[in-house]
């Protein structure tokens, strides 16, 4: 009789049976826990504000800085009061360091060029619509050339506008003789940010929002069309991937995460053996749980005053471009490459993460056009859980549209492939980079444009060979 073969526990052992207990346990968990309920028919019209729903026309728009608006906004910051010095050693940790708000607040007195970067603003054609009582302006490029035509809905992130996307646009329009197809490129402020109208209703929640666009995806001929989505951009998206997957042919992010149940359960039994969920090169971006919640509380405490009062806060930004100014290069400062690291550093690494006037242009916009206090609702409605639906689509349901994730290294949430899947059953494209940070459109644009250009026949492939499957099955 051979002898009995005996197997070692050892650490690679364990390794690689981590994951599947892991996974076990979740899916267990996950089987105990109630099915989100399907999204209910929701109306598809419902009017958010005064304007005239009859009229479907689409109108020439362009930026204006006034003369007006130029003279009284620099009067104001030439008169600003002297701001408190900053602590000693200090850096951006207690907020925006005084020094690198002087410094910013001058560039906008002295040297930022209004009428130049007004220009800049307007050298793609843009738009506006009436959507549901609300005017929503928009970029609109159509190609003009004989390959066949993707169109694309590229949804911005907080605290900016379409403008985000700029040189990303100039990318995805660049002539590609390997390409078969070019894009048609409609990038929306969304309601309450920039030059898009804000609503005078509660409620116009993430979800509420994905209706408005796919209503304006309509209105321009596009029954089926890609999103691409960062920040809060990626919170519409997702909804509008749960609602309209027969419309919505695949979604590219740049902010990929799951908030599901089982994921949350997955990150914290992970911490007892993180490569057994991540790779060892990425751990650290996801362990250890105490130093990324200390991270959490010591630097989104925004997250807690925009979602619960956010116009107690609005009405002083809106009132002071000081105030406003000191408000958003906060979060520049720990959305730029670097991260919160970047807080160390008197100038918070500004001037090395960005062009300077892609900042102020950002600044003039909300300050113009008085959207800080609308922009910041968003997170009210965001975190309504009074709206079931809400919490349904956003917190709890999988989104079955062809996925494709760009993990830049400081972005400020990181999940491997396994957590991303649990939400993107469908993840067509992963590229994780060891560069970038949060606001990828102003600071890598040729990467974000390329990541989005290759996912395209990757997720045209996955519904190819998905419809073939389905039509073999009848």
């Amino acid at each position: 009789m051979p002898p009995r073969s005996i197997t070692v526990c050892t650490p690679a052992n364990l390794a690689s049976l981590f994951p599947k207990f892991i996974n076990i346990a979740v899916d267990i968990l996950d089987s105990l826990l109630p099915a989100p309920a399907p999204p209910p028919p929701l109306p598809q019209d419902r009017l958010w504000g005064d304007g005239n729903v009859s009229d479907h026309s689409v109108r020439p728009f362009r930026v204006s800085f006034t003369d007006k608006m130029i003279t009284d906004l620099q009067a104001r910051l030439a008169s600003r009061r002297s701001l408190v010095p900053a602590l000693n050693n200090s850096g951006n940790t207690y907020g925006t360091h005084s020094q690198l708000l002087d410094k910013v607040l001058d560039y906008w007195l002295y040297d930022y060029d209004f009428k130049t970067r007004e220009a800049y603003l307007n050298r793609h054609p843009q738009f506006l619509t009436n959507i549901q009582g609300l005017d929503v302006k928009f970029i609109h490029i159509r190609p003009s050339g004989s390959k066949r035509v993707v169109p694309i809905l590229l949804l911005h992130g907080f605290p900016v506008t379409a403008f985000e996307y700029s040189r990303v646009i100039d990318y995805l329009c660049a002539n590609d003789e390997y390409r078969d197809f070019d894009f048609e490129i409609v990038a929306p402020d969304l309601p309450g940010y920039g030059y898009s109208q804000h609503t005078n209703e509660k409620g116009l929640n993430p979800y509420q929002i994905g209706i408005m666009m796919n209503n304006l995806m309509k209105r321009l001929g596009h029954d089926k069309y890609f999103i691409h989505g960062g920040d809060v951009g990626s919170l519409v998206a997702s909804p509008m991937a749960i609602m309209y997957p027969d419309k919505v042919l695949g979604y590219h992010c740049s902010l990929p995460f799951s908030q599901l149940p089982k994921t949350l359960v997955k990150y914290v039994v992970g911490q007892l053996m993180p490569v057994a969920v991540a790779k060892p090169e990425y751990v650290d971006r996801l362990y250890p749980i105490s130093y990324y919640a200390r991270s959490f509380f010591d630097n989104f405490g925004y997250l807690m005053i925009q979602s619960t009062k956010p116009d107690q806060l609005g009405h002083g930004l809106d009132a002071s471009p000081v105030a406003l100014a000191d408000w958003l290069t906060q979060f520049f400062v720990t959305g730029g490459e670097g991260k919160v690291r970047n807080q160390l550093f008197i100038d918070g690494n500004i001037y090395k993460n960005y062009d300077i006037d892609d900042l102020i242009d950002d600044y003039t916009i909300y300050w113009s056009q008085k959207c800080m206090m609308t922009a910041g609702r968003f997170y009210k409605e965001l975190l309504d859980f009074s709206d079931g639906v809400n919490v349904d689509i956003n917190f709890l349901t999988k989104v079955f549209v062809p996925f494709a994730a760009l993990n830049f290294k400081d972005e400020i949430i990181y999940q491997p492939d396994g957590f991303i899947r649990d939400k993107y059953p469908y993840l067509v494209q992963s590229i994780t980079l060891d560069y970038g940070g949060h606001f990828a459109g102003y600071m890598n644009p040729k990467t974000l444009a390329r990541s989005i250009r290759s996912a395209i026949p990757k997720m045209e492939e996955f519904n190819k060979q998905r419809f073939a499957s389905a039509v073999q099955f009848v």
